[in-house]
């Protein structure tokens, strides 16, 4: 009399662990991949959004500026605004690791962006009179971000003067 024996063979178990172990790797890629990817689109949306509020902040205060002057080193626009107050926005520290863009004693970029380039130039041949800003912003060097994940935004505006 044969008895039959259940189980499975040493081969049939080895087969499905490869497998197993295959379906493992491909779900861990497709993770970390999706990971990266919203790792990166946070940090974009971060310097997009303190690169939009810097030049908007910039725009409104220059369009109603009563007079501008801009120095000769493109890094500092000084204007008088309606009430007579002269105030100025400068690009500080630029190609450090600690460069931002400022209004008088305040900072308006945030502490996780860094300004790499900036100019800020005047057209006064113009008629109405007009100001250029060019910018770069991106993450920090000093974050935890992988190289991969950091982000870089280039910014451009033309401000014309409404007085």
């Amino acid at each position: 009399m044969i008895t039959k024996k259940y189980g499975f063979t040493l081969i049939e178990i080895l087969v499905v662990i490869t497998i197993f172990g295959i379906v493992l790797v491909v779900a861990n890629q497709m993770l970390f991949s999706a990971l990266k990817g919203a790792s990166k689109s946070e940090v974009t949306a971060k310097v997009k959004r303190d690169g939009e509020n810097v030049i908007s902040t910039m725009e409104r205060q220059l369009h109603n500026a009563r007079s501008i002057s801009c120095e000769a080193t493109e890094k500092i626009v000084t204007y008088k605004n309606p009430l007579g107050t002269t105030t100025t926005f400068s690009c500080i520290d630029i190609g450090t690791n600690n460069g931002r863009v400022t209004s008088g004693s305040d900072t308006l970029t945030s502490s996780d962006v860094l300004v790499s380039s900036c100019s800020i130039t005047c057209d006064p041949s113009n008629d109405p009179k007009a100001v250029l800003i060019n910018m770069t912003l991106s993450e920090k060097t000093g974050s935890s971000l992988r190289v991969e994940e950091r982000s870089s935004l280039n910014l451009r505006t033309r401000v014309l003067l409404r007085n």
